[in-house]
């Protein structure tokens, strides 16, 4: 499972930096309570939070969440959040217009409701880490390229 992956790797980049959760917390300003449950391997940060620590352990995203086994150091390049999500919708959007498909279609792809997709394209919000997992999968691009930090 993805989630341990994620979680094993966090606690190796910790070991290796020689951060405890609570210096990880303080130095990034994410909570202690969600660096707690990462590292317990009970769930994915949301993406602002990836964006954060990839940028603090300066590795990509997908070698961070195990979509990738190459551990490349990565200049610190991540975008906002907004312009994370413009950049993720904007690639939403090229493959459904490349693909000819519609807002239905590519919520039924992703496994997610109709109203969950409208919410990314008509009101910014950002998908899931698992789903952004997904999209990352459908699309054939890698989260770091998705998200625009390359």
């Amino acid at each position: 499972m993805l989630s341990s992956i994620f979680s094993q790797r966090l606690k190796d980049l910790m070991q290796f930096e020689g951060k405890t959760e609570y210096a990880l917390t303080k130095d990034t300003g994410l909570s202690f309570h969600s660096v707690s449950d990462w590292v317990k391997g009970l769930h994915y940060p949301d993406a602002k939070a990836l964006l954060i620590l990839a940028d603090y352990f300066r590795i990509s995203v997908d070698y961070l969440l195990g979509l990738d086994n190459v551990f490349v150091s990565v200049e610190k390049s991540s975008p906002t959040i907004e312009n994370a999500q413009k950049s993720l919708i904007g690639r939403l959007r090229a493959y459904k217009e490349r693909k000819g498909i519609s807002h239905w279609r590519l919520a039924k792809y992703l496994k997610v409701g109709q109203s969950t997709e409208k919410r990314w394209f008509e009101q910014d919000a950002m998908p899931e880490t698992a789903i952004l997992i997904r999209i990352s999968q459908l699309l054939e691009e890698s989260l770091d390229d998705l998200l625009g930090r390359k």
